[in-house]
């Protein structure tokens, strides 16, 4: 794993040096400061728009690894391709697409394939802000703990793989300059925000309060409580299964 092309990427910063041979360290031998069962190493690297070319984030990603790249071990995934029809199935279908069951199977098919054919490969996912939250379970097999889709009625697993998600997002400058730790809350919070798009704050906050050491957790998740929204269910399981966070340059 070459770590300069991911240099590239980021705030010429010591702090975001240190991150980036982290990183680069973790692909190469696996997620090692991960308590517990082994899980994919899930990454955001998150910026606003116009800072980098999609097409060059990308190229810098695939020259991070370049064996891998050339064995098709990196594989590209731009989530505008997901976003389900909201016409299919209804009188005013102008267009042909796809409705939600057919996206969920779709990305998750993908997924699937691509981690049989390399089960230590990266997934890179551009555009990750704009997927739906009813979406987001198609991730949850990938970068759970001993994380596994189901191909062909066979366990494919996920828990040696990477995945890279690219997050075009606003960053106040305070977040940007506040360190890891601080930076990493704002970017979650922003994907949250962005996930929950058309959820007032009523709903998102009936269904968070704190657990015993202070941090936001989700009402009935853990047992499964009826009560608790769907799709803010499925958008706190993705936040907490998100390892790092560093900003694009």
């Amino acid at each position: 794993v070459y770590v300069d092309p991911l240099l590239a990427l980021l705030p010429a910063d010591p702090l975001w040096e240190d991150w980036a041979y982290r990183v680069a360290e973790e692909i190469s031998f696996g997620w090692s400061d991960h308590e517990g069962p082994p899980k994919a190493l899930t990454v955001v690297l998150a910026g606003g728009s116009g800072l980098w070319p999609v097409s060059h984030v990308m190229a810098q990603l695939g020259a991070m690894v370049p064996m891998c790249e050339s064995e098709g071990c990196v594989h590209f995934v731009r989530a505008s391709r997901f976003i389900p029809n909201p016409a299919v199935g209804t009188k005013l279908e102008a267009q042909p697409g796809k409705g939600l069951p057919e996206m969920k199977g779709l990305l998750q098919k993908e997924l699937a394939s691509f981690l049989r054919k390399c089960p230590r490969g990266i997934v890179v996912i551009q555009g990750v802000e704009s997927l739906r939250a009813d979406l987001l379970p198609a991730l949850l097999p990938g970068i759970s703990e001993q994380g596994a889709y189901m191909l062909d009625g066979r366990p494919v697993l996920a828990s040696g793989a990477t995945f890279m998600l690219i997050a075009d997002l606003m960053i106040e400058d305070e977040v940007l300059n506040g360190g890891e730790e601080v930076f990493g809350r704002g970017v979650k919070a922003a994907l949250e925000s962005s996930w929950l798009v058309g959820k007032t704050a009523g709903t998102r906050a009936a269904h968070t309060t704190r657990d015993e050491g202070g941090r936001m957790a989700m009402n009935g998740w853990v047992d499964g409580g009826e009560d608790v929204d769907k799709d803010v269910a499925a958008v706190w399981a993705v936040r907490r299964r998100i390892d790092l966070v560093a900003p694009l340059r």
